[in-house]
């Protein structure tokens, strides 16, 4: 994985268009993130192989979405608002993006807005 990683990571820098932001090889699966830059804009994103987390994590979220809209707002607002005060990292000791998601679905679940996992489509 972590050569696969490293080498795609390389093409893409090399292509000029991309540039390097943080790897985390030491984590459970490893991942580098990457700026895409237009312009002025720089959007992050990660790059995993054959991990299966962030496919669990998109699914999550958008079967929230499905049951209820304000679900998947909560869900990015609370993750932004993590991620803005510097305590959704988890390699610095704090809780993962996911865990926060976590957080956020359970919350909902409590206030009667989502139904227990099992009611969410399989």
């Amino acid at each position: 994985q972590k050569a696969a990683l490293r080498a795609i990571t390389d093409r893409l820098i090399a292509s000029g268009d991309f540039k390097f932001r943080r790897s985390a090889f030491s984590a459970e699966e490893p991942k580098v993130t990457l700026l895409a830059a237009d312009g002025d804009i720089a959007v992050p994103f990660d790059i995993a192989v054959n991990s299966p987390a962030p496919l669990h994590n998109g699914a999550l979220l958008t079967e929230c979405g499905r049951l209820d809209a304000r679900a998947r707002a909560l869900v990015l607002l609370t993750r932004r608002w993590a991620r803005d005060r510097g305590i959704c990292h988890a390699a610095k000791g704090h809780l993962s993006p996911y865990c926060w998601t976590l957080m956020a679905i359970y919350f909902l679940q409590v206030e009667g807005l989502l139904p227990p996992l099992r009611g969410f489509a399989a």
